[in-house]
């Protein structure tokens, strides 16, 4: 009986393992204030955003690189606005569009 529980642990333990490791290697996100955000990246999100409203900020590891994603009130439009360690803007998304493809992604 213990060596079917332990081969059943074994396996299951093997197969939760890809799926975790997916997840860690794709992307990993971390809340934080503009406070703490490096001097060049609160320098490039102050130029870029002007008066907007900041709803979050989210630090990302994606595929072993540092960003950071600014999500602001744009009107009624929440868009988030991509920087790199440097401060350098990279991209901006609607998040209804970003949210859309995750909830998208995580079906499959």
């Amino acid at each position: 009986m213990k060596t079917k529980t332990t081969i059943a642990l074994a396996i299951a333990g093997a197969l939760a393992l890809p799926a975790l490791s997916f997840a860690k290697e794709h992307e990993e996100e971390e809340n934080m204030s503009m406070s703490q955000l490096p001097a060049a990246v609160q320098k490039g999100v102050k130029a870029k955003i002007r008066h907007a409203k900041v709803v979050r900020i989210e630090k990302e590891d994606e595929h072993g690189g540092m960003s950071y994603e600014v999500v602001v009130m744009q009107g009624k439009k929440e868009m988030g606005m991509e920087f790199d360690q440097n401060g350098k803007f990279l991209k901006s998304h609607d998040e209804r569009t970003k949210k859309g493809e995750k909830e998208e992604h995580e079906k499959h």
